[in-house]
């Protein structure tokens, strides 16, 4: 499979060569930088999940790394200075995230932190009357090293985002990435369901811990960050594994009863229903609803705008939800239903965010990236009794709220927002007849970063490092996509070729 990435990274790299002697054609150091980067990423995305999603120190810096170099190989392949197809503003909002939160890190003259974060100095003055030091400088972030250490993840990530779509417009390279993303899923998904068939096995070498015992959870210590890289993947792979079929230019139920390649629509069906079940069964409310949402979604698009889908992909569907049922029906339902009805016993979700108001109030530009831990105890006026819970806010909006503040905040939500709007028109246009591979994959690929979002007002998903990184790895594959088909769509030449090439 490597090689394959390989002859297609040279191949698609015809004009970076030297031609010698009239005859022989030697490959510059891009094509070795390319083959370099896409076993790096591909690393990336098939190991990013296995250990604990990535959440211990000692692991989620290797991947910060790792996403440095694959920028690094990127340059060194001499692409051009285009290489993140997305549009100014989204550049703009993103550095201003990225220069927001990054000032928060840096010493900030006392009488400078007086003015623009009260709250902060106030404490420093109180702090320095009980023991006798004078601050001269401070950061806006309560917890300056752990700030910094989130700012430099984030910049890779936002780098990633950049790899990606360069490699991504590479047919080839999507195709290999989307395989590996479908091994790493179906054995997550097959781990969690037997997790559920025993409720005495734990995760990995970690079996002393009782929370979500009998509960699906893969890899992952928590069964809601679980359900989140499910909810992600499903529709995309759902997507994936209809773009296999070589519908033609008339998307026809009978081309896919004569395929060549039936048994592995089937198989591909089958670890579909896997991923589902293994969803279901991590009992996570947040999880399922969020995945709920992302497939109405899919549906969505599949009846969207003049699109008329053939009986076949309707019947696809209900085979999926079908065994789907059947299985679970099989296993049991029951602890699904009772883990829904299940009130909250102690505290909620709505005191950390209730509590967290006055942290927005008192510090507009914000208290530093990964700096809420340090200073919830402060404004715990709920009596919130579970220490290890107040590590995160269990809502990801409200937490990029309180630690970036409101300019942070509104640039980089504000930006996303736009995004999949933007996003969400061009998958509209797209013609499933004329190009089903571009428009199921984006179609699959939006649906996964809608279940997350929504499931992300309710948990701290995207403080996960390996579902941030599938967080964005669906952002680029949705922007590369949506714009090619966008292109397409463009010019009176191009739509005589996409119209002719459809059969028009």
């Amino acid at each position: 499979m490597m090689n394959s990435a390989v002859t297609a990274s040279v191949a698609n790299h015809q004009d970076d060569v030297i031609e010698l002697s009239g005859a022989m054609i030697v490959p510059r150091r891009v094509s070795v930088a390319a083959v370099l980067q896409q076993a790096l990423l591909l690393c990336v995305l098939g190991t990013v999940p296995v250990l604990f999603g990535a959440v211990q120190a000692w692991v989620w810096p290797v991947y910060v790394l790792a996403m440095y170099a694959a920028f690094l190989l990127l340059v060194w392949s001499g692409l051009d200075a285009d290489w993140v197809p997305a549009g100014k503003g989204w550049r703009v909002a993103v550095g201003v995230f990225l220069a927001v939160t990054g000032m928060a890190c840096v010493p900030l003259p006392i009488g400078l932190l007086a003015v623009v974060s009260p709250a902060r100095f106030d404490l420093l003055r109180q702090t320095g009357a009980l023991t006798g030091d004078a601050t001269l400088w401070a950061t806006l972030s309560y917890a300056p090293l752990q700030s910094l250490a989130w700012w430099a993840w984030l910049l890779g990530l936002a780098l990633l985002f950049g790899v990606l779509s360069a490699q991504f417009a590479e047919p080839g390279f999507l195709k290999i990435a989307l395989w590996v993303l479908f091994g790493v899923a179906v054995l997550e998904a097959l781990y969690g369901i037997l997790q559920a068939l025993l409720p005495n096995m734990g995760v990995l070498w970690v079996s002393y811990l009782e929370a979500g015992m009998g509960d699906a959870r893969g890899t992952y210590i928590n069964r809601n960050h679980f359900a989140g890289f499910m909810e992600m993947l499903l529709p995309l792979l759902l997507g994936f594994s209809l773009s296999r079929v070589h519908w033609g230019g008339r998307l026809k139920w009978k081309v896919l009863l004569h395929s060549e390649h039936l048994h592995q629509h089937v198989l591909m069906v089958l670890a579909l229903v896997v991923m589902a079940l293994a969803l279901l069964f991590s009992k996570s409310r947040g999880g399922i609803t969020g995945a709920l949402l992302g497939m109405f979604v899919f549906f969505m698009f599949l009846r969207g705008g003049a699109r008329q889908m053939p009986k076949g992909v309707w019947i696809l569907c209900g085979l999926f939800f079908g065994l789907i049922l059947f299985y679970g029906l099989r296993i049991g339902f029951d602890p699904i239903f009772d883990r829904f009805l299940a009130l909250e016993q102690g505290n909620s979700r709505l005191d950390y965010w209730r509590d967290s108001l006055p942290i927005i109030a008192a510090h507009p530009l914000g208290i530093g990236l990964a700096a809420f831990e340090t200073v919830f105890p402060v404004y715990d006026t709920s009596a919130v009794s579970d220490r290890s819970m107040a590590v995160y806010l269990h809502n990801d909006v409200l937490q990029l709220l309180v630690e970036a503040g409101w300019i942070g905040f509104a640039a980089l939500a504000g930006a996303f927002a736009v995004f999949l709007g933007k996003m969400f028109r061009r998958i509209r246009r797209m013609d499933a007849a004329c190009d089903p591979r571009r428009f199921f994959l984006a179609a699959g690929a939006y649906s996964g970063l809608v279940a997350m979002t929504v499931h992300s007002f309710f948990d701290f998903n995207l403080q996960i490092p390996a579902n941030a990184v599938y967080f964005v790895m669906l952002m680029a594959i949705v922007k590369v996509l949506s714009a090619q088909s966008y292109s397409q769509t463009m010019g009176g030449a191009e739509r005589v070729v996409t119209g002719a090439a459809c059969g028009r």
